[in-house]
């Protein structure tokens, strides 16, 4: 999967979480300015991990899961909105996450790992495969394939 998969902002915003759906609150994440993360992708015979560091005070958003995959977290902690259900996972854990999107506040450092049941390797392939983008996430894309072409179009005159 591309690295642009999660969707994060600094958390000291934390107040704008407040009485949103998860559509709106990632209108309003795509505006801001993006936290640094990290994200590292391992392959094995039918296996695919997706491995990503997110500092503290992050708060993500990913895109909806289209069925259950396994998750291990191997140092941190975050708070975890799942299945409407808040959830503190503390690291080492491992467990079942279901289909749908989680919004994560991290609480500190994070190491996870999603971890896949496939054959596929080509991350544009797997992206297709295993997540379903939303329309907002989409619009996101188009404006900044469209603000690249323009500077490249700029740099070339």
């Amino acid at each position: 999967m591309q690295d642009e998969t999660l969707v994060t902002v600094p958390a000291e915003k934390l107040d704008v979480l407040q009485g949103r759906s998860m559509e709106e609150l990632e209108v309003w994440m795509l505006g801001q300015e993006q936290a640094p993360y990290e994200v590292t992708h391992h392959f094995g015979p039918s296996i695919y991990i997706r491995q990503a560091f997110i500092p503290a005070g992050a708060i993500a958003l990913g895109h909806a899961h289209k069925g259950p995959h396994m998750v291990t977290l191997l140092e941190g902690k975050m708070a975890v909105l799942m299945d409407g259900k808040i959830e503190v996972i503390v690291a080492p854990a491992t467990y079942l996450s279901p289909a749908g999107r989680k919004l994560v506040y991290v609480m500190e450092d994070l190491t996870i790992q999603n971890v896949y049941a496939t054959d596929l390797t080509d991350l544009d392939e797997l992206e297709n495969a295993l997540v379903d983008k939303s329309n907002a996430w989409r619009a996101h894309e188009l404006e900044a394939e469209a603000s690249l072409l323009l500077y490249a179009v700029g740099e070339a005159a």
